[in-house]
């Protein structure tokens, strides 16, 4: 979903006016953070907890754990998140239906009314855009990287496959603790692995040039003579010897 609609009078519904009597401003502004979590990576208006919903909203709003827990608690009896979801640790919020941008509209009249084939093709080539779209954004593409890619970022920065890994979990758990976000997830994984070399120079790995080995261009004629010296000086050098 691009965008969801605000009315301007959602303080004076009837379950949300109750709740900003009771405890103030806090959870009705954590009511929508949680709409817009729902927008940004849910589907069909859901949030399933491996997305580490809850981590990410009490980060945003700064609210600490008891009173977080207790304003979802309470949005979950006043229907304003789906109480059964919440009980699942999942985010469900079925009034976004009506908060919905034309775009997801759209879409929807697709998948709801369209039933030949030209019709399923487009909703199909919608839903692929959209999967792009959303590994694109998610930190979790990292994890998709091939052996070869992985080697190439290790290459260019002198380090090892597991350090880079390393540093893809670090990424990872940083997006998910603290809910950030960026635009090239890639780019943010240069950047974490330049600060550990900073802070951990000695994960650099040198590499050591192995001694060149110069190739034998001599003809057969000219090895025989230098065995012929070779042999001609040993001979002479124990006849002195000898001599001594």
């Amino acid at each position: 979903m691009k965008w969801f609609q605000h009315m301007s009078g959602s303080h004076k519904d009837l379950n949300v006016e109750p709740l900003i009597e009771k405890y103030g401003i806090e959870p009705y502004g954590l009511y929508w953070l949680l709409c817009e979590l729902v927008a940004d990576y849910g589907t069909d208006y859901r949030l399933k907890k491996e997305k580490n919903w809850m981590i990410i909203a009490r980060n945003r709003s700064k609210l600490p754990q008891e009173r977080f827990n207790s304003y979802c608690e309470e949005l979950s009896l006043l229907d304003l998140i789906d109480k059964k979801a919440y009980q699942l640790e999942d985010l469900y919020i079925p009034k976004m239906a009506k908060y919905s941008d034309d775009y997801t509209k759209k879409v929807r009249r697709v998948s709801e009314q369209d039933t030949d084939n030209v019709a399923q093709s487009r909703l199909h080539n919608i839903t692929l855009h959209k999967n792009t779209l959303h590994n694109n954004i998610q930190p979790s593409s990292l994890k998709s990287l091939t052996s070869d890619e992985l080697k190439e970022i290790a290459n260019k920065f002198s380090v090892s496959v597991s350090c880079v890994n390393g540093r893809i979990d670090d990424l990872i758990d940083y997006c998910a603790a603290n809910g950030k976000k960026y635009k090239d997830y890639r780019a943010a994984l240069r950047n974490f692995i330049k600060s550990h070399i900073a802070r951990h120079p000695e994960c650099i790995v040198v590499k050591k040039e192995l001694p060149k080995i110069e190739e034998d261009t001599r003809t057969p004629e000219e090895k025989a003579k230098d065995r012929a010296r070779r042999d001609a000086i040993l001979d002479k050098a124990h006849k002195m010897i000898k001599k001594l």
